[in-house]
């Protein structure tokens, strides 16, 4: 079985568009990674911060209520 020359152009077209797309979406797969871990690592960010500020708030009601009045 033969290809006509039009034919394998077109299988050789669709197989270079094939591998430009498997290359980008390897690209955006690890562009969604990173994100994702970029969320992860803020959203740790601000567990910090809201415990920390809940102990700040707990240190500063003590002294309010052991200060003299």
């Amino acid at each position: 079985m033969t290809c006509g020359v039009s034919h394998c152009l077109t299988v050789e077209k669709f197989s270079n568009q094939k591998k430009k797309l498997d290359g980008d979406t390897n690209q955006l797969q690890n562009e969604v990674e990173e994100a994702v871990q970029e969320c992860r690592n803020y959203e740790e960010k601000a567990k910090k911060a809201i415990t920390d500020a809940a102990m700040m708030a707990e240190e500063l009601k003590k002294e309010q209520d052991t200060r003299p009045r």
